[in-house]
């Protein structure tokens, strides 16, 4: 296959900054990101005033200035963090997880899949997301998740030999995915969906409430549950300083067979999203608001 040179390029500067993060301290490394992201951010000021609007539109005009400042680069410079741990992921050892993150609460999720099997879970785009996955699959938990491929080949063949060293399990997105999907939920394993991504069409998509508008959702996260009879758990990750990570586990949504599709669907998509809608709003900072693909984007696409 041919790629084109800025194809080549990127994937030359992720190699040898991966390698990078790799060899320093995790503080180190975690330095050299916050230099990245301070010397990029005036680069992308009209990103970060988009995502003040977004806050602003969110969290209401009482807000002060300075604090949708403060967050836009919190959440900016959380990006480059996010990099620098997904980068160090497949030499993530139980020792780390140990001292770095407080998983208490993924015991939840041990106990429920040991006891009763497989279920959906959704995680939104708040703190590391990647790195909740690494470290529950290093704790025990069969994880799997469906790839979506980046504008760069090279790159996304790259995040995903990332993935499948750090033991995280993926389907390709394709025709016969779902059945797949399914298919590995009933066996017993655990599949992890980020919802707070706008669909790229009306069609089958649900509308619910999120972040004071309305947001058009993919039915998948629980459509699956819907169709192995299994629950929805949702979890977020919460950043605490540069270096640890807590781990938020929220009771289990059960599908009800007794509804009509759509309308359980929709029941259980706006408990989803308002769990999620309370957490952002307790820790702006911790939200992905610099998505491309703005959960409540007027348009599709």
């Amino acid at each position: 296959m041919a790629y084109r040179t800025k194809h080549i390029v990127e994937y030359g500067f992720l190699r040898g900054a991966t390698a990078l993060m790799q060899v320093l301290p995790l503080r180190g490394a975690l330095a050299l990101g916050w230099v990245l992201a301070a010397l990029m951010y005036p680069f992308v000021a009209k990103r970060a005033a988009e995502a003040r609007r977004r806050m602003r539109s969110v969290l209401g005009p009482d807000v002060p200035e300075r604090d949708l400042r403060r967050w836009a680069w919190t959440s900016w410079r959380n990006i480059f963090f996010n990099v620098v741990e997904i980068a160090r992921a497949p030499r993530w050892t139980r020792a780390e997880v140990d001292r770095l993150v407080d998983y208490t609460e993924v015991g939840k999720l041990l106990e429920r899949q040991r006891t009763r099997g497989g279920f959906t879970m959704a995680v939104c785009h708040m703190g590391n997301w990647e790195l909740a996955g690494f470290t529950v699959r290093l704790l025990g938990l069969p994880l799997f998740v469906m790839m979506r491929g980046q504008s760069n080949p090279l790159v996304t063949a790259y995040l995903n030999r990332i993935r499948e060293a750090a033991g995280v399990g993926a389907i390709e997105r394709h025709s016969k995915a779902l059945g797949q999907i399914a298919k590995r939920i009933r066996a017993g394993e655990v599949f992890t969906i980020l919802p707070d991504i706008r669909a790229k069409s009306p069609d089958g998509a649900v509308r619910v409430s999120f972040l004071g508008g309305e947001a058009y959702l993919n039915a998948g996260t629980c459509l699956f549950a819907r169709h192995t009879e299994t629950p929805v758990i949702t979890a977020y990750v919460r950043r605490v300083g540069w270096t640890r990570h807590q781990i938020v586990v929220h009771d289990p949504i059960f599908p009800d067979p007794s509804l009509d599709k759509h309308d359980d669907i929709a029941r259980m998509l706006t408990i989803i999203m308002a769990r999620f809608d309370a957490e952002i709003r307790r820790d702006p900072g911790q939200y992905f608001w610099y998505n491309k693909r703005w959960v409540l984007d007027p348009s599709f696409g």
